[in-house]
């Protein structure tokens, strides 16, 4: 085991998730995911580069220079040329390393405004199931949308 590497990637079998069924319910509710992990990803795969966007999509702007950073560590030269293309793909602008953090930024705004809805009040519906019924569409719908979103910037990140 690696000392210098936080004990939740030190070895490669550890996952980068807590066991949340170990946790209290306190543990729980005041747990933050650690953003620093972002920076040890393998970003060489599409399933590496979709589990990357969702955690950054889950930490947020927190985590969003670390992954820029991260990204920017592993593309081939020239890679201002590239995270310039990466801006001009996904509308964010920018050049060099900036279209880079431009474009991971609008990824977390656009994956974040996802989220802007509200539940209908239960009072709406004839009884407590098709309340329940309906707010699990909307939120099968929500991540769908993140699902497309995720699946758009893997494609611009990888051009």
């Amino acid at each position: 085991m690696k000392q210098d590497l936080p004990s939740y990637i030190a070895n490669d079998a550890a996952p980068l998730f807590p066991d949340v069924s170990a946790m209290s319910d306190e543990e729980f509710n005041n747990y933050e995911s650690p953003p620093e992990r972002l920076a040890f990803y393998r970003l060489h795969t599409e399933e590496g580069l979709k589990a990357f966007l969702y955690d950054v999509y889950w930490i947020g702007y927190p985590g969003l220079l670390i992954a820029a950073n991260h990204v920017w560590k592993l593309l081939i030269a020239p890679r201002a040329y590239h995270c310039t293309l990466m801006g001009q793909m996904s509308g964010a602008g920018g050049a060099g390393k900036q279209a880079l953090v431009n474009t991971l930024k609008q990824f977390i705004t656009e994956a974040l405004a996802t989220f802007e809805y509200k539940y209908p009040p239960a009072s709406d519906f004839e009884n407590l199931e098709a309340w329940h019924h309906h707010c699990m569409a909307m939120n099968r719908a929500q991540d769908e949308e993140v699902h497309v979103l995720v699946a758009k910037y893997a494609d611009i990140l990888n051009a």
